[in-house]
């Protein structure tokens, strides 16, 4: 005979959920209640619930409509299978009226066992099986031990669970090595020739200034071109080598930003392939990251241009302090303390030294929060301001949990790219045309990986694993759904 439920719930996808002493019904399904092994919110935002059911291959997971609503579900079912209770879980504060109470544990045997049913069946990692039922007694249980860990999930792919920053990390390394020849093939066509071309225009300003391109350049030896001011054996740049720098930068960055977008296209559509658990495919990526190169370049230089933004003043005081300072920096008694050359030496020195910390955390700050936008264009239909946009909504509150696995992964590449560079100490030529090139081709795709992983990691959180799944175009699952 059919039960009224004790309570039914709204799901995210137009369903209802609800438990009753029939079973725990969502959508059109309905499990009995002796068939479910565990039972827990697996994710707080949006909030999640996965059962574990007997024959089930899959874990069953659904996400109420309204913040709290799944305590509420689970509660219900843990007074009717108090066994499944994990330690710590409190009830909500406002029940129905029409609530199962909380069973006594000397005049109420527990219901039957999954395991009594099925033998064969071993208990759920992390939990008690039921005593038999001439065992029960009234004196309850110290504890629960401890929930199990959740399983991994091999070759890094797109896990049901976030992940904390240590996992990801892992998980980032799994995914490169899982396809590293595939990436390091990926790598050679669509990082090689941008960082190529890059390299040719840092020759081309090297030569401009003065300077042999197949000449070895020492770092500690480098110094800039004819007009530079000594300063005990330091030097200063001179107004000809600020020009020639600040014109190497301009173009450095249209040329990076115009190849960049097909480069980030390409990268995070093969790294969200490999999320969701399929292998890379060079070609694939190639043309789709074509088709998706306006968006992410467009993101990429709004996110860019935004943070260079930032540090504009910054770089105007310190351009006016190389510039018309000079003499004042090399040799403060050169000049007047009671002139108006020296109140305005002042007065650009402190205001460089006063907004050159803010300016710098609130750069990585932005620059962190928008990290994920040319990787939103390439992965979703989005143009680069909603990318931007939702960039910036998806690290809200994850600002860490975005920088640590990314600045990780930074740091390895920039440890690479730093031991490539030494040929520049035997040719400048060959270490920017051929050495440099060839290491961010070898390892640059390991940091448009980390950046996808980290932007399906918080989409996870705030979207809920069920709307990520459905974005595979895989004929299968992904991965496994179950707890």
């Amino acid at each position: 005979m059919n039960q009224p439920p004790f309570v039914t719930i709204p799901l995210r996808d137009g369903t209802q959920a609800a438990v009753s002493r029939d079973g725990v019904r969502v959508g059109e399904r309905t499990f009995a209640l002796t068939d479910i092994q565990d039972a827990r919110q697996v994710a707080p935002d949006p909030e999640t619930v996965a059962l574990r059911v007997a024959n089930e291959r899959h874990g069953v997971e659904l996400q109420p409509a309204q913040a709290g609503d799944g305590a509420l579900l689970l509660e219900a079912l843990f007074r009717l299978r108090p066994e499944l209770r994990p330690a710590g879980f409190d009830a909500p504060a406002t029940l129905p009226p029409d609530f199962p109470p909380l069973p006594v544990e000397a005049s109420h045997p527990a219901p039957p066992s999954p395991w009594g049913a099925h033998p064969s069946w071993p208990p759920h990692p992390g939990m008690y099986p039921p005593l038999p039922s001439d065992s029960v007694s009234s004196t309850p249980p110290m504890a629960y031990p401890p929930y199990a860990p959740r399983p991994a999930f091999s070759g890094g792919r797109l896990s049901p669970y976030p992940r904390n920053s240590s996992d990801l990390i892992g998980a980032i390394f799994e995914l490169f090595m899982a396809h590293w020849r595939r990436w390091l093939l990926l790598g050679l066509v669509a990082l090689l020739i941008p960082e190529i071309l890059s390299g040719a225009v840092d020759a081309v300003f090297h030569v401009a200034g003065g300077n042999n391109l197949w000449a070895g350049v020492s770092p500690a030896a480098s110094q800039p071109s004819g007009g530079s001011v000594n300063v005990t054996g330091a030097t200063l740049p001179s107004v000809n080598d600020l020009s020639l720098l600040a014109l190497n930068l301009v173009v450095s960055l249209a040329i990076g930003a115009l190849l960049g977008g097909w480069t980030a296209a390409s990268l995070g559509i093969a790294s969200r392939d490999a999320l969701f658990g399929r292998a890379p495919e060079v070609g694939a990526a190639l043309r789709a990251g074509v088709r998706r190169v306006l968006p992410a370049m467009g993101a990429s230089i709004l996110a860019t241009a935004l943070t260079l933004l930032i540090l504009l003043p910054l770089a105007v005081l310190y351009g006016i302090m190389l510039t018309q300072f000079s003499t004042a920096i090399t040799n403060p008694n050169s000049i007047d303390p009671s002139s108006s050359t020296a109140t305005a030496f002042t007065v650009v020195g402190c205001l460089s030294l006063l907004l050159l910390l803010p300016s710098a955390v609130f750069a990585i700050h932005v620059h962190i929060r928008l990290i994920l936008s040319p990787y939103i264009a390439a992965t979703e239909s989005l143009g680069p301001v909603a990318a931007l946009g939702k960039s910036w909504k998806l690290t809200r509150g994850y600002w860490w949990h975005t920088f640590l696995p990314i600045f990780v992964i930074a740091v390895l590449i920039t440890i690479v790219s730093f031991v490539a560079s030494f040929v520049q100490n035997a040719s400048f030529g060959a270490a920017v045309l051929f050495a440099m090139p060839l290491a961010a081709a070898l390892i640059g795709p390991l940091g448009a990986i980390s950046v996808v992983a980290v932007l399906y990691d918080v989409r996870l959180r705030r979207e809920g694993y069920a709307t990520l799944r459905g974005e595979s175009n895989a004929g299968e699952e992904p991965v496994s759904t179950a707890i």
